[in-house]
């Protein structure tokens, strides 16, 4: 999937798209998973906030995923390069 890719390469340009596309009424589950998990490979402090963000999302279980993937980073864990639910 093209987010995840994005996230891997830590794309400058993507970054904003992809904060764009969590902050939107997108719901599909699959897409903004693999959107969540692009956002939380970048290096920035930004990164948690928009994560924080998510947690209020309209979804439930894309609320329960954000909230999974940052207390992985809270705990220091990482996903592995490629997560094998998005694609």
């Amino acid at each position: 999937m093209a987010a995840q890719i994005l996230g891997m390469m830590k794309s400058k340009k993507a970054f904003p798209i992809l904060v764009k596309i969590l902050r939107s009424q997108e719901n599909n589950y699959i897409f903004l998973r693999a959107v969540i998990i692009a956002i939380s490979k970048y290096d920035c402090c930004k990164c948690m906030e928009y994560l924080m963000e998510a947690i209020n999302h309209s979804s439930e279980i894309v609320a329960r995923f954000a909230t999974e993937v940052i207390k992985k980073i809270e705990k220091g864990d990482k996903f592995a390069d490629w997560d094998s639910y998005t694609g």
